[in-house]
This record gives structure tokens, sequence and C-alpha cells, in this order.
């Protein structure tokens, strides 16, 4: 009698744990998550304007740009590779905060980017503490590379150093 037991009650937990398992098969699959469409859904909701703002505006009292703090938040999700592939996005504020922030970074290739931009005239206003200008935006990659005060924390290149990764940005 206890033989029998023994064996209806393996029968009844092998059954279930093979129905538990069918479930578990049948059960729908999500979306793998992709980073990179993430930045991006961020990077146009975030940045609806064609603005480069640095990281104060304003005169007396500067406080820290909205746009500049909302592509920093974007930056901190980027690895390198994603800044990269924001240098090829259709707005050329984001390609220009894209640049800035491998710049940031100290991107050993940066001239390698700077390369690749330096056909890009695309117009972008740049706001500055109480300062507004427009650039093209391979010169802007140009004056972020350069030796100004412009921001301190970025890789920065003398005159000779920028000509030889590129000669034909006009500055």
């Amino acid at each position: 009698m206890n033989k029998y037991f023994l064996l209806i009650l393996a029968i009844l937990i092998f059954g279930y744990s093979c129905n538990n398992s069918n479930n578990e098969i049948q059960t729908p699959k999500t979306e793998a998550f992709d980073p990179y469409s993430e930045i991006l859904n961020k990077a146009d909701l975030l940045i609806s304007k064609d603005t480069v703002e640095g990281k104060t505006i304003g005169t007396c009292w500067a406080r820290e740009s909205l746009i500049y703090k909302q592509f920093k938040e974007i930056d901190t999700l980027c690895g390198e590779a994603e800044l990269i592939k924001l240098t090829d996005h259709e707005k050329p504020n984001i390609r220009a905060y894209a640049f800035w922030f491998l710049a940031k970074r100290k991107y050993k290739d940066i001239g390698s980017i700077l390369k690749k931009l330096n056909n890009d005239n695309a117009e972008i206003t740049l706001r500055y503490k109480s300062e507004q200008w427009i650039y093209k935006l391979n010169n802007f990659c140009y004056f972020v590379l350069s030796q100004n005060d412009f921001d301190n924390s970025t890789i920065k290149y003398n005159e000779k150093e920028l000509k030889e990764f590129t000669s034909e940005v006009n500055h």
C-alpha cells in the first residue's frame, strides 16, 4: 500500500512540475531593453531647443542651465560608444553636446570625431553666461578643444595640435 501511495505521489509531483515548466515556457517574452534607444528618447524629449547652453547662464546670479543639466543627465546614461553615436544625431545641438561631453571625458580619440565633424556646417546657438553666439558646429568643436575658459574640464589642445587634426576648420 505504501508503495502505491509513494508511486502516486511521485506521479503527481512530476506532473505538477512539468505543468509549471510548460507555463514558464509559454510565458510571452518581452523585448530586450535597448539603452541607446532610451538615450535617444531622452535626447529628443529633453532637448527641444536648437540651443547649446554652457554650464551657467545669466549675469549676477549665474544658474546652472536647465538644458545643460538635462544633457548632463543623458551623459550619465551614456558610455563612450553612445556619445560617439550621438555625434551622428540629426539635431546639431545634440551632436555638439555629444562632442563636448566626449571632450569632458578626455576621450582619447577625440581627433577622429573632430575630423568626422570637420565639414558639419550646421548652425547652433551657444548661450554662455550672459553672451550668445551663433557657431557652425565644426567651429564649436574647435572652440571646445582650444585654449580658452569656456570649459576648463575638457581636454585642451594648442593651435598646432588642433591643426594636425584638421586644417579645414575655419575659426
